[in-house]
């Protein structure tokens, strides 16, 4: 059994069910294999955007003589994506207008 959120779009009618978005909780291994796609997949521009600095200034730290471990840390922020990017799409839903619906435990997702 996993744990779903369930969120309904800002319109609310009689379809407003079939159009909610049901989230999995837990480790997403796409966020933390390719976290920038990840993002984009699901248009959440703003945290795809956060990736690509935080890469970009890691990559470019990388470069300095004496910081060869900085590359670590790029993989500490891929496992941080990973664990966190299905709360940060939910919370992107939020900021959009969408409503909690409240939190099912379910075989599936299609279950949920």
């Amino acid at each position: 059994m996993a744990i779903y959120s369930v969120l309904e779009p800002p319109v609310r009618d009689e379809a407003s069910l079939a159009g909610a978005v049901v989230i999995k909780d837990g480790f997403s291994v796409l966020a933390f294999i390719a976290p920038l796609i990840w993002f984009l997949w699901y248009r959440m521009r703003l945290e795809a955007l956060g990736v690509l600095v935080i890469s970009a200034v890691l990559g470019s730290v990388s470069m300095i003589p004496g910081l060869e471990a900085v590359p670590l840390l790029g993989v500490l922020v891929s496992l941080f994506m990973g664990m966190e990017a299905r709360n940060l799409r939910a919370n992107a839903l939020r900021r959009h207008g969408w409503v909690d619906w409240g939190v099912v435990v379910a075989a599936s997702q299609e279950e949920a």
